[in-house]
């Protein structure tokens, strides 16, 4: 499940988890948790809560 992680301002999708000062991407939501994707191909599935500072802008983000 891959995403695009440009730091453009979309409409904000129910799946989307963004940081809440810059909006850049910071993972997708779906059934089996959070799915985050990193540029070297390091990829997490997480469940439950998640914590994580936008690489952007430094802003600590919670979901």
């Amino acid at each position: 499940m891959p995403f695009n992680s440009n730091n453009t301002h979309r409409t904000q999708n129910d799946h989307d988890w963004r940081c809440s000062k810059c909006f850049k991407l910071l993972g997708r939501r779906g059934r089996a948790g959070i799915h985050i994707q990193f540029a070297r191909g390091h990829q997490y599935i997480l469940s439950g809560t998640a914590s994580a500072v936008c690489r952007s802008c430094g802003t600590l983000n919670e979901t």
